[in-house]
């Protein structure tokens, strides 16, 4: 079972109400955005070696440096860029030495409320589609081991719908399911926003506006900010501070990731033990 958190925090001027912190994914208020964070290190690694080496940055005191990506370049968290300066005023007691790795994240991808249920569904079913591509979760490991899959797993654990076009099992996959059909209700941007983690149900269709932000750091994840009130810069830096600090894992421990992916396992092992029994999956 996942432990989950409830507490609420105060950081510089604005109340801030902290959700599953501990848990996956993670949610924040803020007065004018919702804000979801899937975080990398919570997802299940398969390779226990690449797991090794990426806790080693995840829960090191060594820098390895931070970059947030927009459409232009990126931001160093420790440059004088207004979010890099709110970022750090957020963090007073988390020194540089503290941001464990170099998470990259796409520039914004916005899709309207109305839509969301559909990316949902969507990204729900590509969840489902990268899990049964891979295999069965209890045997990847060695199958990892004897590099029989290697480049196709590192594939599907690294590219989104987007990126499910160029062929291999995962494209099949998509194309023999019902993904393109759902593709007519949702724009090309909300499309390329789809990633192969499981999503969090939320009823969006409140709010005014929603952008997306997919999350390359070992791993793949996914920021969703949901604003409560007309986007502006500063409406947009507040939640983006918040979520960089969350993506970085400052508002989690070793334990409670842990935790995190050994339900990401148990989640994607009951998709395929499902595909097995619907005779749809050949067992191994």
């Amino acid at each position: 079972m996942v432990f989950r958190a409830f507490i609420t925090l105060v950081l510089t001027c604005s109340t801030l109400v902290s959700i599953n912190t501990l848990a996956a994914p993670v949610e924040y208020d803020t007065p004018d955005a919702h804000i979801v964070v899937i975080r990398p290190m919570d997802q299940w690694f398969p390779d226990a070696g690449v797991e090794k080496s990426l806790d080693k940055e995840y829960f090191s005191d060594e820098y390895a440096g931070a970059y947030w990506y927009t459409d232009k370049d990126y931001v160093s968290l420790r440059s004088d860029e207004p979010l890099a300066i709110l970022f750090r005023s957020k963090n007073p007691n988390k020194s540089p030495a503290l941001w464990r790795m170099s998470i990259s994240t796409r520039k914004p991808i916005p899709v309207q409320p109305s839509q969301m249920a559909q990316f949902i569904k969507a990204q729900n079913e590509f969840y489902g589609l990268s899990v049964i591509a891979r295999g069965n979760p209890m045997t990847l490991p060695n199958r990892l081991r004897t590099n029989a899959i290697w480049r196709d797993v590192l594939t599907i654990a690294t590219i989104g719908i987007g990126g499910a076009v160029g062929g291999g099992n995962l494209a099949a996959a998509v194309a023999g399911s019902s993904i393109p059909s759902q593709f007519g209700a949702l724009a090309l941007d909300a499309q390329q926003g789809i990633v192969g983690v499981k999503p969090l149900n939320l009823d969006y269709s409140k709010y005014k506006a929603i952008d997306l932000h997919r999350v390359d750091g070992g791993g793949v994840g996914q920021i969703i900010i949901a604003y409560k009130t007309e986007k502006t810069p500063a409406i947009e830096n507040e939640a983006l501070a918040i979520a960089i600090g969350s993506t970085l894992g400052f508002d989690t421990t070793k334990e409670a990731t842990l935790a995190a992916r050994a339900a990401d396992l148990a989640d994607r092992q009951a998709i395929w033990d499902k595909c097995v029994a619907d005779g749809k999956c050949k067992e191994d």
